[in-house]
């Protein structure tokens, strides 16, 4: 799988949390061992990945005489009378002494030799054998899916009818969601949730979010937006205070939240610190909590409360998020 350059730190927390069996290959390439019938539902909710490929067999150098020869131990009958191509996918930087066109010409023509029935179609082909080259290895693969970054965005801040400045964005808030597992269904909460970004993202992938709202404005805004997307009758929206939850205990386990950082937002004069240590304090029972704050705040967390991992991600001059997975377990 080749998963988004941005936010690698994020990205390789939720592969790793998603798929029980991962190899890094590279920075942005994921070995994963998981079923079909798994794969393709994570694929429905899943952020950081951008392309995924079936491998076939992997080549021991990235000279086109070794591809060639793979290309030859390979079975390619589910080609045959299918239009196909044949397409190299460079991912990173690459140091190779050929050009991809030249090596999808060769192995096209190993391909097309070996089938009773061969059927290329370069623009609309229904297959595609690729061939993924990385820093220091090539595997033969079958092209699977694209998912492109649009089945995230449309649900971007700027797209909704109401939103703020400085808000999350939305592959970073389908990350922190990503980031813990839980099973599909489950209550997740978001005391500081504002316009709902992270709720939205918390419905994506299978669960029954609670958002809590101290501002009544916002709340009437999170509703327009929610009702916009369509989630309205899937999201418990809560207009109250993070800090005095109207929750019964042990429902919620897992937190996924972008507390207020004093920007854009009303804190009464408190902290960031103030704010979280506090709202920290009101968890008795076992939770594990996604969290982002500004890098330079809460550089301790307080007594029983342990990192799990950790990330850090660059928003613009003046903001860098620190991304943490904690708990009191």
């Amino acid at each position: 799988m080749r998963i988004s350059c941005a936010h690698k730190g994020l990205a390789h927390i939720e592969v790793e949390e998603l798929f029980p069996d991962v190899t890094w290959k590279a920075d942005n390439l994921a070995l994963v061992d998981c079923d079909l019938e798994y794969l393709e539902h994570v694929l429905e909710f899943i952020g950081s990945v951008r392309l995924v490929f079936e491998p076939l067999g992997e080549v021991p150098s990235t000279n086109i005489e070794s591809v060639l020869e793979a290309v030859d131990k390979i079975d390619f009958k589910y080609l045959e009378g299918v239009p196909m191509r044949v397409k190299v996918f460079k991912i990173g930087v690459v140091d190779v002494d050929w050009k991809s066109e030249a090596l999808e010409r060769a192995a096209g023509s190993r391909i097309f030799s070996k089938l009773e029935n061969p059927k290329i179609d370069l623009k609309h082909p229904e297959e595609v054998v690729a061939i993924v080259v990385w820093s220091g290895g090539i595997a033969v693969s079958r092209f699977v899916r694209e998912i492109k970054a649009s089945t995230i965005t449309k649900r971007a801040p700027k797209n909704l009818p109401n939103s703020k400045g400085g808000a999350m964005k939305q592959t970073i808030a389908k990350l922190m969601v990503n980031s813990h597992r839980m099973k599909p269904g489950d209550y997740v909460l978001d005391p500081f949730c504002g316009h709902g970004g992270l709720l939205y993202e918390m419905v994506e992938a299978g669960y029954t979010p609670i958002g809590i709202e101290l501002d009544s404005r916002i709340v009437g805004q999170a509703v327009e937006n929610m009702n916009y997307l369509g989630y309205r009758d899937r999201i418990h929206l809560i207009h109250g205070d993070a800090l005095s939850p109207p929750l019964r205990r042990g429902v919620i386990e897992y937190v996924v939240t972008d507390p207020p950082y004093a920007l854009q937002t009303t804190t009464s004069g408190r902290t960031v610190e103030e704010i979280i240590l506090q709202w920290l304090g009101t968890f008795t029972d076992k939770v594990v909590i996604s969290m982002a704050t500004p890098n330079e705040s809460l550089k301790e967390l307080p007594d029983r409360w342990i990192t799990l991992k950790t990330s850090t991600d660059y928003v613009h001059k003046g903001l860098t998020r620190r991304m943490r997975l904690i708990t009191n377990g």
